[in-house]
């Protein structure tokens, strides 16, 4: 299975979260493979392989070549240590963001910068009081 992620500007910075969950099975070997840019991550679809277990997700970033990024699923399951590949992977989300390309402040710089602040406005009012 493949999503294609369409309206992206190229040299942007994207960051892409990804959830599998499968929380009816109680096989703990159900994964799936999600590859792009070459590479690849696997995640579980039940954690703990149990029934009403909960799966993961995986946080990815890129840098937009062009106006498209694809990205594969692959389902995997482990039968007694063989990987079999299943072409029906379980995604349950994504979420697309743009990177903010600005730095956002710290907040501690932020107070340094309104501590400087206030000590000039101090000494400048100061300085009028005399005059």
């Amino acid at each position: 299975m493949t999503l294609t992620l369409g309206g992206l500007d190229a040299g942007s910075s994207y960051r892409v979260q990804i959830w599998v969950n499968d929380s009816k099975k109680d096989i703990l070997y159900n994964r799936v493979e999600i590859g792009g840019g070459g590479t690849n991550t696997e995640v579980k679809t039940n954690v703990a392989g149990t029934f009403g277990a909960i799966g993961q997700f995986v946080i990815g970033t890129f840098t937009a070549t062009g106006s498209s990024q694809q990205i594969t699923f692959v389902g995997l399951t482990d039968v007694d240590g063989i990987t079999t590949y299943s072409r029906n992977p379980i995604v349950n989300a994504f979420q697309l963001r743009l990177e903010s390309s600005a730095p956002v402040p710290e907040p501690t710089s932020m107070a340094i910068f309104g501590l400087g602040a206030l000590g000039f406005a101090y000494r400048a009012r100061r300085k009028r009081s005399k005059e």
